[in-house]
């Protein structure tokens, strides 16, 4: 999933990883109306719908850089998207492929995801 995120995203921004840069240009590439376009092009029946796949790179995207800071890992759980973010140390778990379906819908399109996720490892660090 994460390999398709990058692919995927070379047209918002030109990045050879995930990064925190990566993060924050596709969240604000992905406006009300850019959602709302992708909401009604796809198909609820299809699992393999644009809605789906692009909440899942998100979350995906969300997943491997609170990975990459070190201390966090995937607890699985099937479906994969409910899989959720885990701080081994505290136990502190993050719902990333919830807060990804919450950037593509109307509760959370404007929370700002790179200040996001830098808020979340501030409360960890300051919990550890």
């Amino acid at each position: 999933m994460i390999d398709a995120a990058l692919g995927d995203y070379q047209s918002i921004y030109q990045s050879a990883s995930i990064t925190l840069e990566l993060l924050h240009a596709v969240d604000t590439f992905y406006t009300r109306k850019q959602i709302s376009t992708i909401i009604k092009q796809s198909d609820p029946g299809d699992f393999s719908n644009d809605y789906l796949i692009t909440v899942c790179e998100f979350g995906a995207m969300l997943g491997h850089l609170f990975c990459q800071q070190g201390g966090f890992g995937w607890l699985y759980s099937h479906p994969y998207f409910n899989s959720i973010i885990v701080h081994e140390a505290t136990g502190t778990a993050i719902p990333v492929f919830d807060w990804a379906n919450k950037k593509f819908s109307e509760y959370g399109v404007d929370d700002g995801f790179a200040a996001k996720f830098k808020m979340a490892l501030d409360h960890v660090n300051k919990n550890t």
